[in-house]
């Protein structure tokens, strides 16, 4: 325990701090965690399904309705580039898998990200579209 407050005060004199007293260096970003996908292109999700989001560093994580899937995530100020995405193959009602395929689809193209608040992410592509999800708690 004395060993983790001492490099914590060290850590601090070496940075500085924030109002949080967290490190600027060490924040995340605030796109960063674990999203919900509410809104998929003005529509919502479907009630017995479930799409989620895992933003961490480069990588983008989660389930698409069906099926899990991972790839790149790259972002440049507000500006973001996915990567390839790859998924699982499950086997779904056709409901599910059409809900998929659009948000892959729609994850695929998106260009810029906006958190509305610490607990609201917007991701969306260069022709309006967007993808809406809440912060996970």
């Amino acid at each position: 325990m004395f060993e983790m407050l001492a490099l914590t005060t060290l850590l601090l004199q070496a940075f500085g701090s924030t109002a949080h007293g967290i490190p600027p260096q060490l924040e995340r970003p605030p796109y960063e965690g674990q999203w919900v996908v509410e809104i998929i292109d003005r529509i919502e999700v479907m009630p017995d399904s479930q799409v989620t989001m895992r933003i961490e560093g480069q990588t983008i994580t989660g389930l698409a309705s069906c099926n899990t899937y991972r790839g790149r995530f790259t972002v440049t100020g507000t500006s973001v580039q996915v990567g390839e995405l790859l998924k699982t193959m499950k086997a779904c009602d056709t409901a599910r898998l059409s809900e998929e395929e659009d948000f892959l689809s729609l994850l695929r193209d998106v260009v810029h990200y906006e958190v509305q608040s610490r607990d609201s992410l917007a991701l969306e592509t260069s022709d309006g579209k967007t993808i809406v999800a809440k912060r996970e708690r």
